[in-house]
C-alpha cells in the first residue's frame, strides 16, 4: 500500500510568540488568535456558565479571519472541507475543575462562534478559579509577564494554580503560525479513524511503521484542521464523521496539559457549516 493511498487533510500549525532575548510573549490584542487571557465578548453578551451555575473557564480564541490570512500567506487548500468561517471568533471554554471536562459523564466544554467582533466589548476581564477554592475570581491581563533566567514563571498571581492549563492565565499568549511544517497530513493506521478498515489491513501488510508519527503529522504543534497527535487513544469511533477543530499543545513556554500532553475539539462539518458549535467533542490525555 502506498502513502498516497492514504486520506491527506491540510492543516495549519501554530505557536506562541515567544521573545527568548527579553523572555516574554508577545502580547494578544482582544481579539486576536491566542491562548489564555481575555476573551472578546460583545458588550452584554455575559459570561457562559455551567448547567450548575459556575463561570467556565476561558482557555483559547481564534481569530478566523487572521486564521484566513495565514492559509492563503501559506498556499493552505480550505480546512475542514471548507467549512471553517473566514471571519468571526471561535472561543474555547472548560469547567474549573482539574481533569479539564473530562469528569464523570459526558465531556464536557463551552465553544462559542462570534461572527462580529468588531461590536463594542465588554471589559476584558475573565473568570479564574482554582478547583481548590469556591470562590471565583475576575481578573485583567497582565500586559507584562516576568520570568525568572531560567525561563521559569515568577508567581505573580495569588491565583496561580500549577492544575491551571496554564502558569498563568493573565498572560494572552498570541499565536503565530509555524512555517515550515507540512501543511498537509496524512492519518496513522490504527490510530486515526479517518481510516477505513481496508486502509488499515492492507497497511498492516505491507507498511515500516517506525517513525510514523513524524512522516505522517510533522511535529506537535497547536493546530487547526489536519489530524490529531495523539498521546494515548483515539476517542472517536471508526468513521466518526467528527474532524479535528483545534488541537492545543504542550510547548516549552507553556504548561503541559496533565505531564506532558494535549487537548483536542472535534466537530462534524456539517455541524461547523451550519455555525452550530453545541456537539462539539473535547478530548485531552498525557503521558
Amino acid at each position: 500500500m502506498d502513502l498516497l493511498e492514504l486520506p491527506a487533510l491540510p492543516r495549519l500549525s501554530y505557536r506562541s510568540t515567544f521573545d527568548s532575548k527579553d523572555s516574554t510573549f508577545r502580547q494578544a490584542g482582544l481579539t486576536d488568535s491566542k491562548l489564555g487571557g481575555a476573551p472578546y465578548r460583545p458588550r452584554g453578551a455575559g459570561w457562559p456558565h455551567q448547567p450548575d451555575g459556575d463561570p467556565y473557564s476561558f482557555v483559547a480564541q481564534l481569530n478566523l479571519a487572521q486564521v484566513e490570512r495565514d492559509r492563503q500567506l501559506l498556499g493552505v487548500p480550505p480546512l475542514l472541507d471548507g467549512s471553517l468561517p473566514t471571519n468571526g471568533l471561535i472561543q474555547f471554554f472548560l469547567p474549573f475543575d482539574d481533569v479539564y471536562g473530562l469528569g464523570a459523564g459526558k465531556p464536557d466544554c463551552f465553544v462559542a462562534f462570534i461572527p462580529d467582533p468588531t461590536r463594542p466589548a465588554d471589559e476584558p476581564i475573565f473568570a479564574w478559579r482554582s478547583y481548590y477554592d469556591k470562590p471565583v475570581h475576575w481578573l485583567h491581563e497582565d500586559p507584562t509577564p516576568a520570568f525568572t533566567p531560567d525561563g521559569k514563571w515568577l508567581a505573580r498571581s495569588p491565583y496561580y494554580t500549577e492544575l491551571s492549563i496554564f502558569d498563568h492565565p493573565e498572560v494572552a499568549q498570541a499565536l503565530e503560525p509555524v512555517l515550515l511544517e507540512p501543511t498537509m497530513q496524512q492519518p496513522i493506521p490504527g490510530l486515526h479513524a479517518e481510516v477505513t478498515p481496508d486502509q488499515e489491513a492492507a497497511w498492516k501488510e505491507v507498511a515500516d511503521q517506525d517513525n510514523l508519527h513524524p512522516k505522517h503529522l510533522g511535529e506537535c504543534n497547536h493546530q487547526i484542521g489536519g489530524f490529531a497527535s495523539f498521546v494515548q487513544n483515539e476517542p472517536r469511533p471508526q468513521g466518526s464523521p467528527l474532524r479535528l477543530l483545534f488541537q492545543i499543545e504542550c510547548d516549552i513556554h507553556m504548561q503541559a496539559i496533565g505531564d506532558m500532553g494535549n487537548m483536542q475539539f472535534f466537530i462534524d462539518p456539517a455541524d461547523l457549516k451550519r455555525r452550530d458549535f453545541s456537539n462539539v467533542l473535547i478530548d485531552w490525555a498525557c503521558g
